[in-house]
């Protein structure tokens, strides 16, 4: 919610990028106006800052900002108001976008984005919602962790973790970087067909739907596995037995299992959950979403620094 009084919005918690972005009143663009939009002028203390978060000089003109995204663009004006997530509130700055692409924005439930990452990487450089979170000392613990149901709504806790989510201890592993919630990677193994060791980092993305790796290491897993790709997607039959994938993270390897990679099921056609990009040099790494994180339920803990990786628990789990 943002403002007083709160105008209420719905939004993917992205742990791949660090702005919190909602649809703006004066944006008339199609994916704007199907979608909630944020009325500064209905807000008691909304008021636009620079997209550092600095306040506007005297005279002076507020800057704008515009984030390009894998497939589409979002142009917008930088507001300062209340933002709140459930109890947790503080004064925050976020972007109420002026215009959004159709592509891919119109076709999203959801009317915005709030990133989970770091300043560094926040577009404009202003503090993060999280960092705000953090700093106002709100929270029980300064951390918070993701679940991911299988045909069962997810979970976000800020604050501290579910217990009823999870079986087991967490393995924590320190971050690469004050960039992105990354961690080392020692491997990435197929069975015993297969051992990766190029890349050495991996990204946890709550904002990223499929795993996802360099385009050369991606295409010879699915080669292993035989399969051919259908308007951008990895399919193969559905009788095939597709091996575990596993990521060796911080000296502990975290399998996903073979039936676990399938996204979808069309007219006996598999469709995988990997997808391979192009990445540059120095720039290479995995970048496990959703698909992994059904598997395991993820703390991230923003004071220590760290990711703590526990198996999920769902319903008809049976881990006795």
């Amino acid at each position: 919610k943002v403002g007083p009084p709160p105008q209420e919005f719905s939004v993917v918690f992205d742990t791949g990028s660090g702005n919190l972005i909602v649809p703006g009143a004066d944006c008339q663009s199609q994916a704007c106006v199907q979608h909630a939009r944020f009325d500064s002028e209905k807000s008691s203390s909304a008021k636009r800052v620079n997209c550092d978060g600095s306040e506007v000089s005297d005279g002076g003109a507020a800057d704008e900002i515009t984030i390009t995204f894998g497939t589409g663009r979002i142009s917008g004006k930088c507001m300062q108001d209340n933002i709140c997530l459930g109890a947790a509130c503080s004064a925050g700055a976020f972007i109420s976008s002026l215009d959004e692409t159709d592509q891919p924005f119109a076709s999203f439930k959801f009317d915005g984005v709030l990133g989970l990452a770091f300043r560094s990487i926040s577009m404009g450089g202003a503090p993060t919602v999280m960092q705000r979170l953090v700093k106002s000392g709100q929270l029980e613990r300064e951390v918070f962790a993701f679940f991911l149901g299988d045909d069962a709504p997810g979970e976000l806790v800020l604050g501290g973790v579910a217990p009823e989510h999870y079986v087991g201890d967490f393995h924590f592993v320190d971050l690469v970087d004050d960039a992105f919630w990354a961690v080392p990677l020692e491997a990435v193994r197929l069975d015993s067909k297969m051992e990766l060791t190029a890349t050495g980092a991996a990204m946890v993305d709550s904002g990223t739907s499929l795993i996802v790796g360099p385009e050369p290491e991606v295409q010879a897993l699915v080669g292993l596995l035989g399969a051919t790709q259908v308007s951008g997607y990895y399919v193969v039959t559905c009788d095939t037995e597709l091996p575990t994938l596993t990521f060796t993270i911080g000296g502990k390897d975290l399998a996903v299992e073979g039936k676990d990679l399938v996204i979808n099921r069309i007219s006996g056609m598999c469709v995988l959950g990997l997808h391979g990009v192009p990445m540059g040099r120095g720039h290479q790494m995995w970048i496990l979403g959703n698909v992994f994180m059904r598997k395991y339920y993820v703390q991230f803990d923003w004071g220590q620094q760290r990711l703590g990786f526990a198996r999920a628990r769902h319903a008809g789990d049976n881990f006795v």
